[in-house]
């Protein structure tokens, strides 16, 4: 692991960094869509046998974590309710990470997919991170060749890589939440549907 993510008294720091990050996002944010409390089910690519959960959080700091790789756990999750919501990605950042995108994908029961794409931070540090193009649960930044999930029957998680990228990886991911909309965010897309029906 590198030395900036080991420090034990830096791990307090950034969690603490992390909580203050965005105080008006953590009065809309739910509980924890799933907790880093449990071994990988299964990681792929250069991720396979580098990707990991300790300390309540996915580390993937490893040397050789590309971009092209994923991980995920089987976990049975109803966002049914929360179309207009947002998932947020907590990461803490080390400093050798080259990689610019991170994703998180969900597959329901049906294997129909769907995808929520974050651009991550240039700078070392805590961050919280929402989808690039103000993806919501019911219209996701991608959706899988066989039609988006239904989003009362997930059955999956997967954190991934780009694939068409390159570079390295150097983050944990310490927590996945639900964001739910404020009232800009409502006006924001009222109108753009608005603005894709008149078109």
């Amino acid at each position: 692991m590198p030395a900036s993510l080991s420090n034990p008294l830096l791990a307090i720091f950034v969690t603490l960094s992390l909580a203050a990050l965005l105080p008006a996002a953590e009065e809309r944010s739910g509980p924890a869509l799933f907790a880093f409390d449990q071994p990988l089910t299964f990681a792929y690519g250069s991720w396979e046998g580098r990707a990991r959960v300790a300390e309540g959080a996915l580390l993937l700091d490893a040397a050789g974590v590309s971009p092209r790789g994923g991980a995920g756990t089987n976990v049975r999750l109803d966002l049914s309710g929360h179309g207009e919501d947002s998932p947020a990605l907590g990461i803490v950042c080390g400093g050798h990470g080259t990689a610019k995108v991170l994703k998180l994908l969900v597959i329901d029961t049906t294997q129909r997919s769907a995808t929520w794409i974050f651009a991550l931070p240039a700078a070392a540090g805590a961050a919280v991170l929402v989808p690039v193009d103000d993806a919501t649960f019911a219209r996701p930044s991608e959706i899988g060749k066989t039609g988006a999930p239904d989003l009362a029957q997930l059955m999956q998680w997967q954190v991934i890589g780009d694939w068409s990228g390159d570079g390295a990886l150097d983050l944990r991911v310490t927590a996945v939440q639900r964001l739910a909309a404020d009232d800009a965010q409502r006006a924001k897309r009222a109108a753009l549907a608005g603005r894709e029906v008149e078109a």
